[in-house]
């Protein structure tokens, strides 16, 4: 997945238990505010509340100075469903360009002539000139 905000996270050595978690500040200069976090390292996700990820653990805590986000309770499923691996139709790989591609001139489409993508191409800028020449 592609992470749209880089944090550059700082992990410091200050810990402290949240809810029963032992957890580990780390703090970022991001966009011009400063943002301090606490992550458990016992529940190995890189994630936390809104678009706060990139830890090596949980984020229970976040805050800046407008807001605050705090856990306050955790719950564990007795019962966890059955989660089945997915299984592939095919074991070809394929570029980003070639996804692309696929993914704007589907196969079948002969109704719809879409010009194939390349490097120098975004998407927005195709949609757009496809958008104009309509």
């Amino acid at each position: 997945m592609d992470n749209i905000f880089d944090w550059n996270w700082k992990i410091t050595d200050e810990q402290k238990i949240i809810e029963g978690l032992h957890c580990t500040k780390a703090t970022s200069d991001f966009l011009g505010s400063n943002f301090e976090v606490w992550f458990a390292n016992d529940i190995p996700m890189s994630s936390g509340p809104e678009f706060y990820h990139g830890l090596p653990g949980l984020i229970t805590q976040a805050s800046n100075s407008v807001f605050e986000y705090k856990i306050t309770s955790i719950e564990y499923p007795e019962n966890l469903p059955e989660i089945e691996r997915p299984v592939l139709k095919s074991d070809k790989s394929v570029s980003f360009l070639e996804a692309q591609n696929n993914l704007l001139n589907p196969a079948g489409s002969s109704s719809l002539k879409w010009f194939p993508i390349d490097e120098a191409t975004t998407i927005e800028s195709s949609i757009m000139t496809r958008i104009k020449k309509n």
